[in-house]
């Protein structure tokens, strides 16, 4: 949900002050750099999670005008890609432990096979998890 906060430093600095010593944040988003953004870039298409308008995604969808089945903005404020999270949670004295990729479960079922594939490579996957521990 940190892709919906107009002001994810000041959650990250409540999440720091909570958390133990040690104490473990594990953050999952949406990733800018995914793989089919970077090929959409490319094309001309406005990346997928990030719309530029609050009325409808169809808004500079391009091409994927004839699939996309949802358009209602989903509302993401921050844009995040790997370097940008590690980098905010250092910043705000967190020690960044693992980073991994996750799949996006509303793609189309053939492509969640292809995007499960760039799971071990994080800058490239659909969805960043990092965690981290409070220094």
């Amino acid at each position: 949900m940190i892709e919906h906060l107009y002001n994810p430093d000041r959650m990250l600095e409540e999440c720091r002050r909570v958390l133990k010593p040690g104490g473990l944040l594990i953050i999952s988003t949406p990733n800018l750099q995914a793989w089919y953004n970077r090929i959409l870039f490319l094309v001309g298409v406005q990346p997928i999670f990030y719309e530029v308008s609050t009325k409808s995604t169809m808004i500079g969808a391009g091409v994927l005008r004839r699939i996309k089945r949802q358009t209602v903005p989903v509302g993401h404020v921050r844009v995040f890609n790997h370097r940008g999270l590690t980098d905010l949670l250092e910043n705000e004295g967190f020690d960044v432990l693992a980073s991994s990729g996750a799949t996006f479960q509303s793609l189309p079922k053939a492509v969640q096979v292809i995007d499960s594939a760039f799971n071990v490579r994080p800058k490239l996957a659909s969805v960043i998890v990092v965690t981290a521990c409070k220094n």
